[in-house]
């Protein structure tokens, strides 16, 4: 019997209901807990921008990630401050990210370079438990990079995902579609029919071209030539050491050792150090968590494959190293 045919699946609405409520009177109360800085004072700073999460544009937390949560407009804002404020003396990213879409990745990555561009000031990353793909990519843009020592880093490529035909699938259970288009490529990396020849080629085509751009980016911001950087660019990871032994990082160390270094190799010992990281408090994304939470208590063999048609509609080109392939 399917759990949304049980009282069980009842008792769970009723619960969840009953929990909402709760919930909701003690946001209600409760202080609103800020968005940035944590050490507000007219006195010269290190910036510690924190860059967690997959790197698409919106909010990529929720009930289970809001620790970590991902806002691709407060990342780019928020430099755009550092730039603005004369009390600024420095930046440190520490990012902690599987990568994510192409176009925020670069987005990014070009907001860092504006940055030391405009102010002139030090860049230094340091690397979390996860640096990948459009992580390390972001991290490339800093004048020094730091990965601790259980980093995972590299990825250096570019993923579609991947695309399923679930055409025999769909006629098993008498499903049958049928795709309106204009042009015989508009439909091409639909579910329902397989990819041609052609097709694969124009995908291609697009991830060749972000490639390139992905090598490009490392060459401009590391000491390794083109013809190494080929040889290691193959979409593997690398551990911290590997990484280090390889060039993609300086050091091996912590984000304390990071800002360590900042200081003392630009003498910026009379400045405050102050994290910025995005916090979403608010009560509706709260709820889109136990939404999500509740739609994994719901689930048929029909569903699952709608929840893939729906995924494969809406695959971006990105630099992202996905850990559950």
């Amino acid at each position: 019997m399917k759990l949304t045919d049980s009282k069980g699946f009842r008792k769970f609405i009723i619960v969840l209901l009953i929990f909402s409520g709760v919930a909701f009177l003690f946001y209600l109360v409760s202080p609103r807990i800020p968005v940035v800085n944590r050490y507000a004072s007219n006195k010269d700073y290190i910036a510690v921008l924190y860059l967690q999460g997959t790197i698409m544009r919106g909010d990529s937390g929720g009930l289970l990630n809001s620790g970590g949560s991902y806002n691709h407009g407060y990342i780019l804002s928020q430099i755009d401050a550092f730039i603005e404020d004369d009390h600024n003396k420095g930046l440190v990213l520490f990012i902690d990210s599987p990568g994510g879409g192409i176009y925020e990745t670069d987005e990014v990555y070009l907001k860092v370079l504006e940055y030391k561009e405009k102010t002139g000031l030090p860049v230094y990353a340091s690397m979390g438990s996860m640096a990948a793909s459009g992580g390390y990519y972001i991290s490339a843009a800093a004048d020094k990079i730091y990965a601790n020592r259980n980093t995972i880093t590299g990825s250096i490529g570019v993923t579609m995902g991947t695309f399923y035909d679930v055409s025999e699938f769909l006629n098993k259970h008498g499903i049958h579609t049928t795709t309106m288009i204009a042009g015989e490529n508009k439909a091409m990396g639909s579910m329902t029919s397989p990819m041609s020849p052609e097709q694969k080629q124009i995908y291609q085509s697009l991830l060749d071209e972000s490639y390139e751009q992905f090598i490009n980016v490392i060459i401009e911001g590391r000491d390794i030539s083109e013809e190494e950087i080929r040889k290691i660019a193959d979409g593997r990871i690398y551990s911290a050491k590997q990484a280090n032994e390889l060039g993609l990082v300086d050091y091996i160390g912590t984000l304390d050792n990071t800002i360590q270094a900042i200081i003392e190799d630009n003498k910026l010992s009379d400045c405050e150090i102050r994290s910025f990281w995005y916090e979403d408090d608010s009560f509706l994304s709260f709820i889109k968590g136990l939404a999500a939470t509740a739609d994994r208590f719901q689930s048929s063999e029909i569903d699952a494959v709608l929840k893939l048609l729906d995924r494969q509609e809406h695959i971006p080109i990105a630099y992202l190293y996905d850990f559950n392939r």
